[in-house]
């Protein structure tokens, strides 16, 4: 796991990460030299977590390497982000430089779900914490704002540490309970091929079209791209005619969607279904006889008993 800490220079950073991922003492760092550039350490995290830090020096002539150069190095593949600033200082030169590096980690990380905000050194008695909390979110648009956590913090008082420590072990707890659901899923496709006789099924993740799990192991891809299937002009005559077929027959017309594409080779026919906006899944058939055909669009179906598997474990997993 990629942790990027980066904020002004003497707002604390290199002394949370010592403390927090090596258990020195506050009086131990409490005098450390600035850092020069990207110091980079690699802690496991009770055992569980492998964390690369990322602590970057907040002088300015740092800074535009970050911004520069070093970028697309330094910002991407960033899994926690942290921003830390000090409650000392109110000034023209905060909001800016906090803007920036916001900007950058969702341009980079655009599913980065939040980036944290440690307001530090709250235990001194000239802080301003409000004043700087009311400076860093004065007009920030809202689906911007969703997306930061906020904590005024004391690295030497020990609420830093202790924030970081509850953010690790909350990726730890996400992550367990997803390999938890991602061994489920991993049944499921197993047992999928298993009722259709030899067909393998790959699932795609909507939000990045990577592979989730399939039954050919583990293997990668380009990602897949057409990840919401559209019918366009064709839904209006294939519903028109539909309707009609549904009144003739005295029964109820429900809406179509198109979340099904059949195609074809020589030997082979490949499915892929949209799974309830969650994932695709693609199907490729051992053959064509009609009996291989049939099994794999009754397994897909949305009353098949391990369809529905799929579609619980899906409408809860952040996989």
């Amino acid at each position: 796991m990629k942790l990027l800490i980066l904020g002004p220079a003497n707002a604390g950073k290199t002394s949370l990460l010592k403390t927090a991922m090596e258990n020195s003492s506050f009086i131990a760092v409490e005098n450390l030299p600035p850092t020069r550039g990207i110091a980079r350490e690699t802690y496991l995290f009770r055992g569980l977590l492998e964390i690369s830090a990322w602590d970057a020096g907040g002088q300015q002539k740092y800074q535009d390497r970050y911004y520069g150069s070093q970028e697309e190095n330094v910002f991407s593949s960033v899994d926690l982000p942290i921003y830390m600033v000090d409650a000392l200082t109110v000034d023209d030169t905060v909001r800016p430089a906090f803007d920036k590096f916001v900007g950058k980690i969702i341009e980079k990380n655009p599913n980065i779900s939040m980036i944290y905000v440690f307001i530090n050194k709250i235990d001194l008695p000239d802080a301003k914490e409000e004043k700087v909390f009311e400076l860093l979110t004065k007009d920030l648009p809202s689906e911007i704002h969703k997306r930061l956590s906020f904590t005024p913090v004391s690295v030497k008082q020990g609420s830093a540490q202790q924030k970081l420590i509850e953010i690790c072990d909350k990726i730890i707890e996400q992550r367990i309970e997803n390999m938890g659901k991602l061994n489920k899923l991993r049944s499921i496709v197993e047992e999928f091929k298993a009722n259709t006789g030899g067909a393998d099924f790959i699932l795609f993740n909507k939000k990045d079209g990577l592979i989730i799990t399939s039954t050919l192991g583990k293997f990668t891809t380009q990602t897949l791209q057409f990840i919401t299937f559209q019918i366009s002009a064709l839904e209006s005559n294939v519903h028109e005619i539909y309707m009609k077929v549904m009144e003739l027959r005295n029964q109820k017309v429900t809406p179509l969607s198109l979340n099904t594409v059949v195609m074809e080779s020589a030997s082979n026919f490949v499915f892929a279904k949209e799974v309830e906006g969650k994932a695709t899944l693609m199907i490729v058939t051992k053959d064509k006889k009609l009996e291989s055909v049939m099994k794999v669009v009754e397994i897909i179906s949305d009353t098949n008993p391990i369809y529905e598997k799929l579609i619980n474990i899906l409408e809860f997993s952040n996989i």
